[in-house]
């Protein structure tokens, strides 16, 4: 747990951080998902082999209220048979499916890979894999394992969440379901609204439920349960004038948002 002190109004933020302009951009929001109880069974190449977990997490990226118009980036991810090295794929995801093929040069390792969903992905609810029609084939110094993804889905993550506990102006924030050993951001602002971060600025594009006003107040380090927390002591005018949100730094969700009582 860290400890830190606000500073006052007229100075809202530490020098060395950056406030964010109150220059319009386009709305959007994002979602994590997690590769959940995949396996790989290579049941065409090694019938008596048993299967192996695949295991990932992803991004999706979207305009608000055009979720099926987003995108995805594959934050880690694990094959079997081949590794973890995210930058010699390309990766296609999209609402049916998502597909991984080597890029070339092909050298000791061919990979090709689809994981096609029985429905639609979806934000709220998981999209399990179809597992005839999710196949594999991976080639690795000549040896060639191929076969059927027979079960798994992608998993939405939890919501990040934001908890104020104690009485201001001394007070702890607890933060909780962000990305494992990364960074939060702690955002301020004396209103509710709508402010989306503007272009050059990190998570571009990310609608916040604050006024146009926001800065950042802290930054803060996750463990490996992505979890943070700090403790705070403010000027006794802030209490009941501030309003407080957790920005994702690597995935740009946030929490909801709570007055500083």
């Amino acid at each position: 747990m860290s400890t830190t002190r606000f500073l006052p109004r007229w100075a809202a933020i530490l020098a060395c951080l950056l406030a964010f302009s109150s220059t319009a951009a386009a709305q959007t929001k994002t979602v994590t998902f997690s590769l959940d109880d995949v396996w790989l069974l290579p049941d065409i190449s090694d019938p008596l082999d048993p299967p192996l977990q695949m295991t990932g997490t992803f991004k999706w990226t979207y305009p608000v209220g055009q979720f099926e118009n987003g995108s995805g980036e594959f934050l880690d991810l694990f094959i079997p048979w081949y590794g973890t090295d995210i930058q010699e794929l390309a990766i296609n995801i999209d609402m049916s499916s998502i597909e991984f093929v080597k890029r070339p040069p092909i050298t000791t390792t061919d990979l090709d890979i689809t994981l096609a969903f029985l429905s639609d992905l979806d934000a709220n609810a998981p999209s399990f894999f179809d597992p005839v029609t999710s196949l594999f084939e991976i080639q690795q110094f000549g040896v060639t394992h191929q076969g059927h993804v027979i079960q798994g889905a992608v998993m939405p993550d939890p919501p990040l969440t934001m908890t104020l506990s104690g009485s201001c102006p001394n007070f702890t924030v607890q933060v909780d379901n962000a990305t494992r050993l990364d960074k939060v951001a702690l955002l301020r602002a004396d209103n509710l609204g709508n402010f989306t971060i503007p272009n050059g600025k990190p998570c571009a594009g990310t609608r916040l439920g604050l006024s146009g006003n926001v800065a950042i107040a802290s930054v803060l380090n996750t463990n490996a349960f992505g979890q943070a927390s700090m403790s705070a002591t403010v000027p006794p005018q802030v209490c009941g004038v501030v309003f407080l949100q957790v920005l994702d730094l690597a995935t740009c969700r946030v929490s909801q948002t709570l007055r500083l009582l």
